[in-house]
């Protein structure tokens, strides 16, 4: 899991606009094995993702497809990341005392809502999700929102507490 996210938020699927790329994402995640293990520090939460059944799985009764309403917040999914740019030109008229004004270089870090799993699937795979999206999914689930799950209604249970991405400035 990546440390540079905090809070999870999410968008409302909105009826009958999802659109044909979306909806066929949504199916391909839905796809998707859960499984849920000891916890340990890549997967705080204990919630593995898999693209299919391998041998071991056979047998494994807690495995289970993500199914539509998981795929759907995770595709509607944001994790505010601590974004680093480093700029570099004439920053001559900067009044940080650190470079004095000579610098040629400096770095702005902002927070930033982003859609990890958009951001990080790979739309020419036709069939099956990459491994950075199934990262992003882990990253999701194993956020500290879902730290007391230990099965897919669990998870469902707390899909609706998660806030709404439009309502993150209400006060």
């Amino acid at each position: 899991m990546e440390a540079s996210y905090g809070k999870l938020f999410h968008l409302p699927p909105v009826e009958d606009t999802c659109g044909k790329w979306n909806q066929q994402l949504i199916n391909k995640l839905g796809s998707l094995y859960c499984y849920f293990e000891e916890k340990n520090k890549s997967l705080p939460n204990g919630i593995n993702i898999f693209n299919k059944k391998n041998g071991w799985m056979e047998e494994e009764e807690g495995l289970q497809p993500l199914g539509e309403y998981i795929s759907s917040f995770l595709v509607n999914s944001y994790l505010v990341k601590n974004i680093t740019i480093t700029c570099y030109g004439d920053m001559s008229n900067s009044e940080d005392e650190d470079n004095g004004g000579d610098d040629d270089t400096g770095i702005i870090t902002y927070l930033s809502p982003v859609n990890i799993v958009i951001d990080t699937i790979d739309r020419n795979y036709t069939s099956i999700i990459n491994k950075e999206a199934i990262s992003s999914i882990k990253t999701i689930l194993n956020h500290p929102a879902f730290n007391k799950c230990t099965s897919l209604n669990d998870i469902k249970k707390v899909i609706p507490t998660i806030q709404n991405l439009n309502d993150r400035f209400d006060f």
